[in-house]
């Protein structure tokens, strides 16, 4: 963020003298001017009635929040001079957020589906130890490891979602397997349920 000073009504009748002049990049108009980026957050959702949270200043931080609102205050003690903004731009880098297993998960016959394949569920403690999902944009890429595979043995993902994939093993001939394995899964934000 730049300060930027117009000076109103500034007309070569009023420069002073050059020499008189104590710096040339005007340092010391822009004292009377100050340009302040301001941030609210709430962890509601927004499009409802939200509560938000009193502005204070925007600084380099991590923030937590569903949503952000953003203002900026531009002040003047000199009546001769205006603040202006001619661009502005936030940027924001929402965290890479990594989830695992909390101990091995399993393909045995003691899950719904049977064995060989299991729907993993984010919000559940026993598949993932901080029981959130994601929340943003984009589903998490999956990674997987098989702890007791043989040969030949292959695992297909499919309805991978920010809450959770199901996981189906075969072994080399096809046939669905028992088999134990450890999940990461890389994404943005977490959906606290």
């Amino acid at each position: 963020m730049v300060n930027y000073v117009d000076l109103l009504g500034d007309t070569l009748q009023t420069w002073p003298i050059l020499e008189n002049v104590g710096r040339l990049d005007g340092g010391g108009e822009q004292d009377s001017t100050n340009i302040q980026m301001l941030v609210s957050t709430t962890e509601d959702d927004p499009t409802a009635s939200p509560t938000w949270s009193a502005f204070q200043t925007l600084t380099l931080n991590n923030y937590r929040a569903r949503a952000y609102r953003l203002r900026v205050t531009l002040e003047t003690t000199d009546t001769q001079r205006s603040p202006v903004i001619e661009s502005l731009t936030v940027n924001v880098d929402v965290p890479d957020r990594h989830i695992t297993n909390p101990s091995k998960l399993r393909t045995d016959s003691g899950n719904p589906l049977g064995i060989g394949i299991l729907a993993v569920d984010f919000s559940d403690t026993s598949h993932n130890s901080n029981g959130e999902e994601f929340y943003g944009p984009t589903t998490p890429s999956i990674g997987i490891t098989l702890q007791n595979g043989q040969s030949g043995d292959y695992y297909v993902l499919s309805a991978i979602t920010k809450s959770g994939f199901t996981i189906t093993i075969r072994d080399s001939g096809g046939a669905l397997a028992d088999r134990e394995f450890d999940y990461i899964a890389k994404g943005y934000g977490a959906k606290k349920v």
